[in-house]
């Protein structure tokens, strides 16, 4: 997608964001590169990828897309499993922006809860499909995550989605504070 939005910028001679396009894809795989799935990265550094990517889509999409971030402070260098956000990330703009005329919001937010770490993704998309609905979403991103996290830290962290009223998703992943 990011791509195919970098062409359309070529074609229309719009060199200027086709360059700053470029330059934000290439920071964010460089960052997606460098790490391994096992590998744990600071949730400061987690963060400033997924602004990386969400700077990407946010050229694609115009002032359709809107992000806030709320962070506990004092999180900052607390470990998380590298790349665990980004599927979430994706999934929002997936089926919460993109369908949208309109647009819409994702609000991103992080803070302690005891001896934990919560970080929430909310949207003010659609939400998720009951079961049994044919449409409901059958992606591998958010199994993925679930089982990195399992991996990683057996019961002690986990992952849930659900719908928001009165309407859009949220995705919740807790982890121990480490």
């Amino acid at each position: 997608n990011t791509l195919n939005a970098i062409s359309t910028l070529v074609l229309e001679k719009r060199n200027e964001q086709a360059e700053s396009m470029l330059l934000k894809l290439a920071g964010f795989l460089r960052y997606s590169l460098d790490r391994q799935p096992t590998e744990l990265a600071a949730l400061s550094a987690e963060l400033e990828a997924q602004r990386k990517y969400l700077e990407i889509e946010r050229t694609r999409f115009d002032d359709k897309l809107k992000v806030s971030f709320s962070i506990e402070s004092g999180l900052e260098s607390v470990p998380l499993p590298s790349l665990i956000l980004q599927p979430i990330m994706e999934n929002a703009i997936k089926y919460a922006i993109s369908p949208r005329t309109e647009g819409g919001a994702i609000d991103v937010s992080a803070f302690r809860d005891g001896d934990l770490l919560r970080i929430r993704i909310d949207d003010d998309g659609p939400g998720l499909s009951p079961e049994g609905d044919p449409r409901r979403r059958r992606g591998v991103g958010l199994a993925n995550a679930r089982e990195r996290l399992e991996l990683i830290y057996g019961e002690r962290a986990g992952l849930s989605a659900q719908n928001r009223a009165p309407n859009g998703c949220r995705v919740e992943i807790w982890l121990p504070l480490e």
